[in-house]
């Protein structure tokens, strides 16, 4: 047989409906709230790592600026991001080596514009490299910066530029750089060495530790005409590890020198080309053109003051004899040293000039005829010892001829 049973199950499926939503719905929401939590915490460290990047790139002015990045520590929580983070610092760190400021490059190349060889700059160098130190202060940190040039054969001075009120110690400064100076070229025993000071401006109050100082020099050489230099600058011993900054003066400094051996060059030409306008190159006494001036001058002069002078015409004989027996460097020494006997036998005030080849003029102011002749016996006398040994050992000699006018006795012109 069998048995039917039949029962409504609403009421117990809406309570089990009932159940099973007061079990799932918790269920439910609580990955989701622990999502949105831990969403909300990454979120947060994100824009933490986020907040401190953008303030320090918001503080980045220069390449040397990149270097603060180095020393920041961010959390960002997760290991991944940490890495991306330090990925992005050896980035930063080799953009910081290579890279260069580009408003360094700009100030540098107006600077550079600057560097034009004008009149006014070889006048007054020294003002006109003044004015380009006072730009490139504003770029790259100095003290001092200098410049050292050979002046004379036995004169060194050494300009040293300044951004002191007051250099207390200003011997160990010249000591450092007579250091240089010892070490290079330049140097030579019984040389001077004169120091001139001159203010850029007083950013500083005293130079009182020069220990805390590094130097950066560069030289030049030039064989014609016979230049020697040296530039440098003073920086603080922090600064050395801003490779960008010093690469900049290194490039600034170079070019500096360049710049004033330049000028230096050309002031020693226009001295040479002024000085030998006047002068023999070989005998260093006056040049023809030169004695046909004075003496003209001469004349005039004596015809106001009513006083007399003398002429003496020097002519060494054969002179060619002795040119072809030892040669045309040896005819020059004798000729050289010839005119040293000259101008040694006569006095300061005397005129004494190299007329041609072999051929010498002096012109002696308040001489004559009473004493004409005893001049004549004591330059004859000097002639006679004079001699100069040879490669052959032996002695070479020469006479020389005289001829003797007086004004206004014998003519009064100058040509006659």
């Amino acid at each position: 047989g069998f048995a039917v049973y039949r029962k409504n199950l609403e009421s117990e499926y809406k309570q089990l409906q009932k159940q099973m939503i007061n079990i799932f719905y918790p269920s439910f929401f609580l990955p989701v709230l622990g999502s949105i939590i831990l969403t909300g915490i990454l979120i947060h460290y994100l824009n933490k790592g986020i907040f401190k990047l953008k303030e320090f790139s918001n503080n980045i002015k220069t390449i040397s600026d990149l270097g603060g990045f180095d020393h920041k520590k961010f959390d960002f929580l997760f290991v991944e991001f940490t890495q991306i983070y330090e990925e992005l610092k050896e980035i930063l760190y080799k953009i910081q080596k290579i890279g260069v400021d580009r408003e360094i490059l700009k100030t540098e190349v107006k600077i550079l514009e600057e560097f034009i060889i004008t009149s006014e700059a070889i006048q007054d160098w020294m003002d006109y490299i003044t004015k380009i130190l006072v730009r490139v202060k504003n770029i790259i940190e100095f003290y001092f910066f200098y410049s050292i040039f050979k002046e004379k054969e036995d004169l060194i001075i050494v300009y040293i530029f300044h951004r002191f009120r007051e250099i207390k110690e200003q011997r160990s400064l010249e000591e450092k750089i007579l250091m240089e100076i010892k070490n290079s070229v330049l140097y030579k025993e019984d040389l001077e060495i004169k120091f001139v000071y001159k203010k850029i401006s007083e950013d500083f109050d005293i130079l009182n530790n020069i220990n805390h100082i590094q130097t950066i020099h560069k030289s030049i050489f030039i064989s014609k005409p016979v230049i020697g230099g040296i530039l440098g600058v003073g920086i603080d011993m922090s600064q050395k590890e801003d490779e960008i900054k010093k690469l900049a003066m290194e490039s600034l400094i170079a070019t500096m020198i360049n710049f004033i051996g330049s000028i230096k060059a050309i002031n020693l030409y226009t001295r040479e080309l002024e000085y030998y306008a006047t002068r023999d190159p070989l005998t260093d006494l006056y040049n023809q053109r030169v004695f046909w001036d004075l003496l003209n001058y001469e004349v005039e002069r004596a015809k106001r003051h009513n006083y007399s002078f003398a002429l003496l015409v020097i002519d060494l004989d054969n002179f060619k004899v002795l040119n072809d027996n030892y040669g045309h460097h040896f005819g020059d020494l004798f000729l050289k040293e010839f005119a040293k006997l000259l101008r040694n036998f006569f006095r300061k005030e005397d005129i004494l000039a190299r007329y041609g080849g072999d051929e010498f003029v002096v012109i002696l102011p308040y001489v004559n005829n009473n004493y004409i002749e005893d001049i004549l016996k004591r330059l004859v006398e000097k002639i006679n010892h004079f001699y100069l040994p040879t490669q052959e050992l032996g002695l070479a000699k020469i006479s020389a001829s005289v001829g003797v006018a007086i004004f206004p006795d014998n003519a009064n012109t100058a040509k006659d």
